[in-house]
């Protein structure tokens, strides 16, 4: 849904009707990026992406209890008020940062436990 901004030559996307919490925003696009960075992986070893793309992302629809038409809405939204999805993504960054501290401690404690004296 678009609607004409303020002058002629912009176009703004409608704010929603519903829009989930910051919080909840956070771990959604938090999803989105694990999703995609899969998604890479999947395409380098050459597999289908599509039917891959399918299931994750119908994973994630699932989890959040939004539907795919729904996410896109708004996704849109924030993609048209960038300062607003600047806020969110910096939180999802600490979130991403966060999961790979813990990744990488384990790694660690894993390296440690199997140590042989």
């Amino acid at each position: 849904m678009l609607v004409s901004a303020c002058n002629n030559s912009e176009v703004k996307t409608i704010k929603p009707a519903y829009i989930p919490s910051h919080d909840s925003l956070v771990l959604l696009f938090t999803e989105v990026q694990l999703i995609e960075a899969h998604l890479r992986e999947v395409q380098n070893l050459k597999l289908n992406l599509d039917s891959v793309r399918i299931r994750d992302y119908g994973s994630m629809f699932k989890k959040f209890g939004i539907s795919k038409d729904a996410f896109n809405i708004i996704f849109e939204y924030y993609k048209d008020n960038p300062n607003a999805l600047e806020a969110i993504y910096a939180d999802v960054i600490i979130e991403l940062s966060k999961m790979e501290d813990m990744v990488e401690n384990q790694i660690v404690v894993d390296t440690v436990s199997k140590k042989v004296n």
